[in-house]
């Protein structure tokens, strides 16, 4: 038996329609994730766990085909590395947890736009923390951009008292989401 492997040449451009068909398959995929948890039948907690583990087969066969194309040596790291990956993992449960009660607990509209005012927290963050500055165009980019996503979200966006509790975690989420970032 011959250890001989063969490599075949793709075209760049099959590669790019490749990347952009799977771009687009993804942005629908995410488009339809809070319908998808609003109609699931086993509850707001649940649906998150399985959005994941019914994700790592897919991500573990990646990886071994990954592997078999090349080696790949991984340096090892100073510990603190992995207590900041794990604390953005747990960030990363808590905004899948939160923000799926949130979906339970008022519009799919209002917990879906609020959850992505991430950046808002990130900005806070890195103010905050790193004592990072932000240019005057920075900021009206952002303003800009928040105003844009409410437009878009328009006349379904609306505050309640009725579902405070929903579009609360909506913001709670957002921080999580940002966090995790």
């Amino acid at each position: 038996m011959s250890n001989i492997k063969t490599t075949v040449a793709v075209p760049e451009s099959d590669l790019m329609r490749v990347a952009l068909g799977a771009l687009i398959v993804g942005a629908f995929a995410i488009g339809f994730g809070p319908i998808f948890v609003r109609s699931s039948e086993v509850g707001p907690t649940a649906t998150a766990f399985w959005r994941v583990v019914l994700a790592v087969p897919v991500f573990w066969l990646g990886m071994n085909f990954e592997g078999q194309k090349r080696a790949v040596s991984i340096p090892s790291a100073p510990s603190r590395i992995y207590l900041w990956l794990g604390l953005a993992g747990l960030f990363y449960a808590a905004d899948l947890a939160v923000w799926h009660w949130s979906l339970t607990l008022t519009s799919v509209a209002n917990a879906t736009l609020l959850t992505n005012f991430a950046p808002i927290f990130v900005t806070l963050g890195s103010w905050l923390i790193w004592r990072q500055r932000f240019s005057r165009t920075f900021i009206l980019g952002m303003v800009v951009a928040i105003l844009g996503a409410a437009m878009l979200i328009g006349q379904s966006f609306g505050l309640s008292l009725q579902h405070l509790l929903g579009d609360s975690l909506g913001l709670i989420s957002a921080l999580f989401y940002g966090s995790y970032i």
